[in-house]
Parts: structure tokens; sequence; C-alpha cells
């Protein structure tokens, strides 16, 4: 078992398949705000943010919001306001997506550790390629 916690908060179908390779690679695996079959066993399910203080990494769902006030949470069956997810993983390194300025202030004012994958050229590259072959899968006739 590794002893390196990561916590996969909100976010798709490919959240939860990062839940198994963490699982897998023997990471100490923490799950919010997805609700999924595929969730692997070995995945602790926490069921709330305090639940969280114990991992010392924290990965954001893409994009980390969409209305501004909530995260992004499609796979899940409650809200998970950006208020309440700074105030309880404040103390984890942040690993985030599509975080507009006024996201990044916030997190510059709470000195949060924190990085956009997606301004990571090897990342958004390769989160095109998966978002353009899922729409021509689902688009052909």
């Amino acid at each position: 078992m590794n002893n390196i916690s990561v916590a996969v908060v909100g976010g798709d179908l490919r959240f939860v398949r990062l839940c198994k390779i963490l699982c897998d690679k023997g990471f100490d695996t923490w799950v919010f705000g997805i609700t999924h079959p595929d969730i692997p066993k070995g995945a602790h399910i926490a069921t709330s943010l305090e639940d969280l203080k114990v991992c010392q990494y924290v990965v954001g769902p893409i994009p980390f919001t969409r209305d501004g006030k909530n995260l992004f949470t499609p796979l899940g069956n409650t809200s998970i306001s950006i208020e309440m997810f700074i105030e309880n993983v404040s103390h984890a390194y942040l690993c985030l997506s599509v975080i507009k300025e006024d996201m990044k202030k916030l997190f510059e004012k709470y000195n949060l550790h924190y990085i956009d994958l997606m301004e990571m050229d090897e990342v958004a590259i390769l989160n095109a390629m998966d978002t353009k072959m899922h729409m021509a899968l689902h688009h052909i006739p």
C-alpha cells in the first residue's frame, strides 16, 4: 500500500476510471461527490468533505465549476459548494481543471496550493482527444 492519500471529488466517468487506477497503483484513495457502481471496492467513500482532511492531494472535476458556486458533480447526489470545499481541503495540494481567474484569486487569497491541469499541454491535448472521441461515438448514425 502506498503512503500517499488522494481524494477524487466530483467529476464524470473519467474520474471513476481515475479512482480505479489510483486503487490499482496502491494509493490510499478517497471519493466524494461521485456515486457510481464502478467505484473500486478499495476506495474509501467519504461521507463528508471533512473526511478528506486525511488526504495529501485532492483531484477536482473537469471543469472545476460550471456555475461559479458549486463543484461540477454530474455523478453525485449532493451539491458541493466551493466555500465548503476550500474550508475542508486547504491542507492538501489541489489538482484542479479549467480554473477561471476569479477562482484563482480566491485560492490565492486562502493560500491554497493548486495546479490547473488544463494549463498543461499534455493533459489538455489528451482531454480534447477524449472529448472528441466521445462526441464522435455518440453522433454516429
